[in-house]
């Protein structure tokens, strides 16, 4: 259903404005600063994109990548099987976790079920549509919870072996997208603010193996096994 809202959604023409910086960034020549100051305008004045935001129910509206299954080299060379799961393409927001706070979320006894239960972390950015951060390991098992009730099927956290098949392919490279760009090049070592979810243009997207980009820390990460979900966060005192 949360599918069809974001359809629904897409129908309704947006502003001239965010059509023109959503176009901006399409474009590969547009700089990470730039991108940032794009993702933090949309968050202004209403940012469209699937997986961004909520969905017509007021849930997290994800937007899901398929990583087909089948045998795929883990770590220093040994194969493995797995079956076919999705992965969120972008890590969740600050709006999409408020959901789960405005559901009193951290004061229902049913998600927190054998779970230490910390007070809520103020995120390290305000914007509605930057990812996430100060959450730990019992909060995101909790928000999965409440999240598979919402949504009506299991929402859990990757495994280990899932992560690594959605960011290095099935041929295990050293970083994604290796396949694809055949090199790395490092422009900066000096440490940037996060853009807000979904501020590279898809051809840079490609470059990430399957476009399902490692989740930095702090951010909160979703993938989906058989017709269930998983999610992934960041760690705080894990």
């Amino acid at each position: 259903m949360h599918r069809r809202a974001q359809r629904r959604r897409r129908q309704i023409s947006p502003p001239p404005e965010v059509n023109q910086l959503l176009d901006e960034l399409e474009r590969i020549e547009t700089i990470p600063p730039r991108r940032l100051a794009i993702g933090d305008r949309l968050a202004e004045i209403g940012d469209p994109r699937a997986g961004v935001c909520l969905d017509d129910r007021g849930l997290p509206a994800l937007d899901w990548v398929e990583i087909p299954g089948g045998e795929f080299i883990y770590q220093k060379g040994e194969k493995r099987q797995l079956p076919t799961f999705y992965m969120a393409r972008y890590p969740v927001t600050n709006v999409q976790y408020q959901a789960f706070i405005d559901a009193d979320g951290y004061g229902d006894d049913r998600w927190w079920d054998d779970l230490l239960r910390p007070e809520p972390a103020e995120s390290r950015w305000p914007q509605a549509n930057r990812p996430r951060t100060n959450v730990n390991w019992y909060e995101a098992v909790a928000f999965s919870r409440w999240l598979s009730a919402q949504l009506g099927h299991e929402v859990r956290l990757p495994t280990e072996e899932e992560r690594e098949r959605a960011a290095r392919g099935r041929e295990g490279h050293d970083y994604p997208g290796a396949r694809l760009t055949g090199r790395v090049t490092r422009t900066s070592t000096k440490k940037q603010p996060k853009p807000a979810s979904g501020t590279w243009s898809r051809r840079q997207r490609s470059a990430s193996t399957h476009r399902a980009r490692r989740a930095r820390a702090f951010s909160i990460w979703w993938a989906m096994s058989g017709s269930g979900a998983s999610t992934r966060m960041g760690d705080r005192n894990r």
